[in-house]
């Protein structure tokens, strides 16, 4: 008579690395992860399973576990960063002297700051719209002739007490 037995091993064995990186939605983020048990690469959904940690944006840090299944014990935990998501600048109208910048609704964020620049590589802030209101800003005082390059950074500023 012979007899098959698996011989669970620990994860603890086991390499746990995020692979990718998230961008900041409001919500749970689970980024790329690739566990590793010496040279082999074990595979999602079959040798283990992932979750993450709901993440707040001011501190741009969050968890994801990969939990065993399928031969393998236990749970491995890896901290990983956050990055803001962006936020997409365009310019939408245009007259002699002044541009219309808008830009998309970037979750998270309490403000909007404004930059521009003639020979996109030097940015200037020009301009603060708080979250909430219209994402427009109108750019003034332009010359003619020039090309005007754009960007905008979403930011969230949290008040501290004390």
């Amino acid at each position: 008579m012979t007899e098959t037995f698996f011989i669970n091993r620990s994860f603890d064995e086991c390499k746990v690395t995020v692979t990718g990186n998230a961008a900041y939605t409001g919500s749970a983020v689970t980024p790329p992860v690739k566990v590793t048990a010496g040279s082999r690469t074990l595979v999602k959904g079959v040798d283990y399973k992932v979750t993450s940690s709901s993440v707040k944006m001011g501190n741009g840090t969050a968890t994801v576990e990969a939990i065993a299944s399928s031969g393998y014990t236990g749970t491995k935990s890896v901290t990983f960063k956050i990055r803001p998501a962006k936020a997409v600048a365009k310019v939408v109208n245009s007259t002699y002297n002044k541009q219309k910048v808008t830009w998309n609704k970037v979750a998270g964020a309490t403000e909007y700051r404004i930059f521009r620049s003639t020979d996109n590589k030097n940015f200037t802030r020009i301009g603060t719209v708080k979250a909430g209101k219209d994402r427009v800003f109108f750019s003034k005082n332009l010359k003619t002739g020039k090309m005007y390059y754009y960007k905008v950074r979403a930011v969230t500023i949290q008040k501290v007490n004390g």
